[in-house]
């Protein structure tokens, strides 16, 4: 997303790397690297300009969030969505 909250990116120093960068089970999930481009199933994600909680608080907030939006109409079919992605990360990543 170019959100500025990447690893060495400069809200990352002021407020943190946001999650999405640590989570390694879901690398290569629609071509992204770590959970970039799958960010609505992990908890605590810095999306405008505030850290957001658990991927169940969210959710409804990132179906209307263009990133979500644009991801799965260019994945269309091959889409993963909460119910096929929940199997691979641990709970604490989403709760």
């Amino acid at each position: 997303m170019k959100c500025g909250y990447g690893p060495g990116e400069e809200l990352a120093e002021e407020f943190g790397v946001c999650p999405v960068a640590s989570i390694t089970s879901l690398d290569g999930t629609h071509g992204g690297m770590n959970a970039g481009r799958c960010c609505w199933m992990i908890k605590g994600t810095h999306c405008f300009n505030e850290t957001q909680g658990s991927v169940i608080g969210k959710i409804e907030i990132c179906k209307e969030c263009e990133v979500y939006r644009q991801i799965k109409i260019q994945e269309s079919q091959n889409f993963k969505d909460f119910e096929d992605l929940i199997k691979l990360l641990d709970t604490d990543d989403i709760l």
